[in-house]
């Protein structure tokens, strides 16, 4: 299960992650940041609630790194997962 609060309370918004990151909410994800209207430079991932990200969750979060969008914090633990593979 994947909760997604967005807060547009800041400059940027951000999106809030808690739970887990594959499966069928890595679409709901997608979704979110399509659904969010804003721009790549303007939109912020807060993952520190993420437990477990599978590939195509990992996958996803690259991608929309490599898009603009930034990450306003997650664990050491998704830190280390997002790395891309060498």
């Amino acid at each position: 299960m994947l909760k997604i609060t967005t807060d547009n309370t800041l400059p940027e918004t951000l999106l809030i992650l808690e739970g887990s990151l594959s499966g069928p909410w890595v679409t709901e994800l997608n979704k979110a940041v399509i659904d969010s209207g804003c721009q790549p430079d303007t939109l912020k991932l807060d993952l520190t609630g993420i437990q477990y990200a599978d590939e195509q969750g990992l996958l996803l979060i690259r991608d929309l790194m490599a898009w603009g969008v930034s990450l306003a914090a997650a664990s050491p633990f998704i830190n280390e997962l997002i790395k891309p593979p060498r």
